[in-house]
């Protein structure tokens, strides 16, 4: 666990900071490369085939990727042809990829795609002790001080990149990365020096008190609450030894960090196999889903805006808010960052309420991340009130309100399929899963967690009952539906209700049913205060907008629970409730009452 203190997901921006930051968090136009034909796939070195084994890697791809990216934001590449005559040169490098028009959608991977690719050309052809160089080595070395010195001399630079692929300069320069008279060595010159900075800077000494920590160590970040954290995690140390990763004076160090530093990526899923049941059209199931995941490197990358410009605009308008003030949130989730490469996440699937988008859920799901979990938040196209795709298509939700338990009970089986197929391409397919940064191939699909708020926790319940991959979920202040309420669950599952969401409910009797007939662990929670809209990120939202007098005084149309507080809460028996399915390890939280949380009642089992 990263510990108990949650920070807010809202940083709302004024107009001048939101005009001063806006290369950090406007997406920058992408390009395309065709992969099938890139020599990436193939390994470059012995060591390099083994994957990213090499610990400096991923800093020097981050070096390489800033100035890449700001390229191809400044001007879309332009492939330099150069006409040639019958004497041209007939054994000229091909290029590694495939340029597509302007006018077709952008694609975040295929740009990550590239620059993993010149990177690894890049990195294979440096020297080894400059690949495995760390602060410990070059501290305690006196010839590598002597040969790296900071900033690099220009035959220092010139001798170490002579050995350069020439496809690496013909693919830059093919694809207008290369300015014009400039040599590939004067390009990565500069990001070489920011690689031996970053690999070469002192680890930071670790605070004893919270009152000598100012700021979180990793990301720098002052306004959130700090937890106490080993920089090396224990269950890693024995690994990081025998790799020789680190020093063994170094693998207790300690350092007051943020909840968890989290990364974010949108993806879109198509299942080809299966017709939307709910589009007027014959179509395939078209899906929207968010990933949150750990991350441990943040320095490169901005913090993902919490809304895209569609649903930023939707929401000004349903709120209301005034125009334009969606568009200033950002999350507390950094966009695109590489998963944190100690890790070995559980997977974790959320489907929100009826009519809800996942991203109404942003700081719910990427505080659960923090966590140590990767977190994947799914739309529903058209039981979601408004859902947009990246190349601007909108969905919207034009059905009547649900009306009978037959409608909700075909609804919920839809949301099924769809979470069963998130799990089955992630877990069956590398190149999508890949498009998770940091993720090398399938991930274990095998055992993982579902939840889900309203609706969203009726799917979880169904889900659970259908597909053994399921193991244990959560259902957040949702009526239940399907053969599960007659059925039960023999798996680990916990209730949570709001203030007056609970078994003795009369309106809702499936849940004295499906809590009887449950034969797995279970455990039934309610929040005292709180109300069914509260679970969702909105109740936080409207706290951040009335302290900034953006939205006029709802009463306790959310609540007398505060939104961060609810957060808090959610965080923490979630936290409980999946830290014991995966580790099995009892948490006390679920035992019963505890002054930490006063407003969360037990149940009697």
């Amino acid at each position: 666990m990263w510990g108990d203190d949650v920070y807010l997901f809202l940083v709302l921006y004024g107009e001048q900071e939101k005009s001063n930051n806006s290369a950090e968090i406007q997406d920058p136009p992408l390009y395309f490369y065709d992969s099938t034909t890139s020599t990436s796939k193939q390994p470059i070195t012995d060591k390099m085939a083994e994957g990213d084994e090499h610990i400096n890697f991923p800093i020097f791809r981050d070096c390489l990727s800033s100035p890449l990216i700001q390229k191809s934001a400044a001007e879309p590449p332009k492939i330099n042809r150069k006409a040639r005559g019958r004497g041209g040169r007939k054994t000229a490098i091909k290029p590694v990829r495939t340029i597509v028009s302007s006018d077709e959608p952008n694609d975040a991977e295929e740009l990550a795609d590239f620059i993993d690719y010149v990177a690894r050309e890049v990195y294979s052809s440096l020297p080894e002790d400059l690949r495995s160089l760390t602060y410990s080595t070059y501290i305690n070395s006196k010839s590598l001080q002597a040969s790296y010195a900071i900033p690099l001399a220009t035959k220092t630079s010139s001798s170490i990149l002579d050995c350069l692929p020439l496809s690496v300069g013909d693919s830059l320069s093919t694809y207008g990365m290369l300015p014009e008279s400039t040599t590939p060595t004067e390009l990565i010159t500069p990001i070489l020096n920011s690689y031996l900075d970053i690999v070469t800077t002192p680890p930071p000494l670790p605070h004893l008190t919270r009152q000598l920590a100012t700021e979180c160590e990793t990301c720098l970040r002052s306004w959130i609450p700090l937890t106490f954290h080993h920089l090396i995690p224990r269950g890693v140390h024995a690994k990081a030894l025998k790799r020789g990763w680190h020093t063994e004076d170094q693998l207790n160090n300690v350092a007051w960090l943020c909840p968890g530093l989290v990364g974010t990526v949108a993806l879109e899923l198509v299942d080809y196999n299966r017709l939307d049941p709910l589009a007027p059209t014959p179509t395939p199931r078209d899906l929207m889903i968010s990933v949150f995941y750990p991350v441990q490197h943040v320095h490169r990358y901005p913090l993902a805006r919490a809304y895209t410009d569609l649903y930023a605009e939707y929401l000004d308008t349903v709120v209301p808010l005034p125009n334009g003030t969606a568009e200033l949130a950002v999350s507390q989730a950094y966009a695109c960052a590489y998963l944190h490469p100690y890790s070995e996440p559980n997977i974790l699937l959320f489907s929100p309420g009826y009519g809800n988008s996942r991203v109404d859920y942003t700081a719910a799901l990427s505080d659960l991340a923090s966590l140590g979990y990767i977190v994947i938040g799914v739309d529903h196209p058209y039981d979601t009130d408004f859902l947009d795709y990246p190349d601007g298509r909108i969905v919207i939700n034009s059905s009547p309100p649900i009306n009978s338990t037959e409608e909700a009970t075909t609804l919920t089986e839809i949301r099924v399929a769809d979470m069963r197929f998130v799990l089955d391409i992630l877990s069956n397919n590398a190149t999508v899963a890949r498009q998770i940064p940091g993720v090398h191939g399938r991930i274990d699909g095998s055992r993982v967690g579902i939840f889900g708020h309203s609706l969203g926790g009726a799917t979880a319940a169904l889900t659970m009952g259908v597909d053994s991959r399921f193991a244990c979920g959560s259902n957040l202040d949702g009526d239940l539906f399907g053969d599960v309420v007659e059925t039960g669950l023999d798996k680990a599952f916990l209730l949570i209700g709001s203030g007056v969401h609970n078994r003795t409910s009369i309106s809702d009797p499936g849940w004295e049913t499906f809590y009887a007939n449950s034969t797995g662990y279970k455990v039934e929670i309610s929040v005292e205060g709180s109300v069914h809209g509260a679970f969702s990120d909105q109740a936080a939202l409207y706290d951040d907008l009335r302290v900034l007098d953006l939205i006029p005084d709802l009463g306790d149309q959310f609540g007398t629970v505060k939104g961060e507080r609810m957060l808090q809460i959610e965080s923490a028996y979630l936290g409980a409730l999946f830290g014991k399915c995966f580790t099995g390890k009892e948490n006390a939280l679920l035992k019963g009452p505890s002054d930490k949380f006063p407003e969360v009642y037990f149940w009697p089992a």
